[in-house]
């Protein structure tokens, strides 16, 4: 169904944080090790003018990101949906950020999914953002299911 993964599009506000895609190789450092050691991908679709995205940013993911307790759990890929920048997709085909989004059913920013590396969701993605208590909740879980779904699968 989604057998196709964007390798990294990224804002400029998470540019030092992510990896970004300054190469055309098929996969990144990231992606190998996330299909060798089995570890789930979140692909984080965002528009640079989403002023949810950049509350997202800096309330959770550059938190998340800064503090390392997942970086062996999840890999974090965000999928810039301004960008006309393609990227290689695991099916090794050029697509544009909107064609990915079209392809993988996201109509909102925010939305975050849970994929495998072959681009199959492992666990319900999240869509918008709210400023909450329990998004931080919701996304651990996520995280943590997303993981277990991998293991199991």
């Amino acid at each position: 169904m989604k057998g196709f993964i964007l390798l990294a599009l990224l804002s400029g506000v998470l540019s030092g944080l992510l990896p970004s895609l300054s190469n055309p190789v098929f996969a990144s450092e990231g992606e190998s090790k996330g299909e060798a050691k089995q570890i789930p991908i979140m692909l984080y679709f965002s528009r640079t003018d989403c002023h949810y995205c950049r509350n997202f940013e800096e309330d959770i993911l550059k938190p998340l990101i800064n503090s390392g307790t997942y970086s062996a759990k999840i890999i974090i890929r965000e999928v810039e949906l301004d960008s006309s920048q393609p990227a290689r997709t695991f099916g090794h085909k050029l697509k544009t950020p909107e064609e990915l989004a079209q392809m993988l059913d996201v109509q909102v920013t925010p939305t975050l999914l849970f994929v495998d590396n072959n681009g199959a969701e492992l666990v319900s993605r999240i869509v918008g953002y709210q400023k909450t208590g329990y998004y931080s909740y919701h996304l651990e879980e996520a995280i943590n299911q997303a993981g277990e779904a991998l293991r199991n699968h």
